[in-house]
């Protein structure tokens, strides 16, 4: 029987057939000495430390009672079961970020006695948005606490390099930014003509006699999260999801369900306009396209960054 545990500095997984608790040892990964914790658990996974007998002349506190070690286990990649795993973390951390700062907001409000309206679903615009927009914000952030934590600590693979988030030239840039835009377009095409004053976007179609009801400053924060969108939902789609589903299932079940996934997403602003629905669709081939064939995050994030830049400068178009 091994016993298992975690390095305190790094969190590296050790497992040992022959160390009992209080023993101690250097860490393979930091190279940190640390002690078997009274907590370690029993196993029967087989040991990652080659045993070492010291000799009498060995100094117990020196670099020479190292325990020589195997090394550091080789990346692997991530399969269905981790996504699944991923995805219920993210719905648990859902309620309670929800809850959370749900319940801060309606204390602040009544502590501070300035209002009725307790929640933030009950706040007027703009300030119900803002609330929206930060709540949504830290559920991002989290999602890549989710996808660092299996990436990098669990399958041991640097996460820039195993999400495929790699450098592009300019040119490839400019190249994948004007796809980007067509993408938008081209629906509009299929319809028969691209016509502003009834252009739907996002699901709505806008309405061009509202000029800056709340201000600059709600115009410009309305328009970050679609743009920081492109980051978000690439990594997590393109990158995490489609990689781990290529592993387990096949390439072409990945793209099949990372591409009706990242419509049903968006079912808000589509489940009521078709011409939005096939608008979407396009795009969710298109991206899935570019990653295939380019075994790339980056650009089909530019190409997805394009696609939301036009939409934005198209309101800011309306609006003023």
């Amino acid at each position: 029987m091994s016993l298992k545990f975690s390095c305190p500095h790094c969190s590296y997984e050790i497992i040992s057939g022959y160390l009992q608790s209080g023993d101690m040892l250097r860490c393979p990964e930091c190279g940190n000495y640390i002690s078997v914790p009274a907590k370690a658990i029993s196993t029967d996974e087989p040991s990652n430390i080659i045993k070492y007998t010291p000799t009498p002349e060995d100094d117990p506190i020196s670099d020479e009672k190292q325990l020589p070690t195997l090394p550091p286990p080789e990346p692997t990649e991530w399969g269905i079961s981790d996504i699944l795993k991923g995805i219920i973390y993210y719905l648990i951390g859902l309620i309670i970020i929800t809850v959370v700062l749900r319940v801060f907001c309606a204390s602040v409000v009544a502590i501070a006695g300035i209002g009725n309206d307790y929640w933030p679903s009950d706040w007027n615009k703009p300030y119900s948005t803002y609330y929206s927009m930060l709540e949504n914000l830290v559920l991002d952030a989290y999602s890549i606490c989710i996808l660092y934590y299996i990436v990098v600590k669990k399958h041991h693979n640097k996460f820039y390099s195993a999400l495929k988030l790699n450098w592009i030239s300019f040119r490839e840039f400019v190249f994948y930014f004007i796809i980007g835009m067509a993408s938008y377009y081209f629906p509009h095409v299929i319809r028969g003509g691209f016509h502003l004053s009834t252009l739907h976007i996002q699901g709505i179609i806008f309405n061009t006699s509202i000029k800056l009801p709340y201000g600059y400053f709600y115009e410009i924060a309305m328009s970050l999260p679609p743009l920081m969108a492109a980051f978000f939902e690439e990594v997590v789609f393109r990158g995490f999801i489609y990689s781990g589903l290529k592993k387990s299932l096949g390439q072409a079940w990945a793209v099949i369900i990372v591409t009706v996934a990242f419509v049903a997403v968006h079912y808000g602003k589509i489940i009521y306009n078709p011409s939005v629905l096939m608008g979407h669709v396009i795009s969710a081939m298109l991206l899935i396209w570019i990653r295939v064939k380019t075994d790339s995050v980056t650009k089909p994030m530019v190409a997805h960054f394009a696609h939301n830049f036009v939409i934005e400068t198209i309101i800011w178009i309306h609006r003023l």
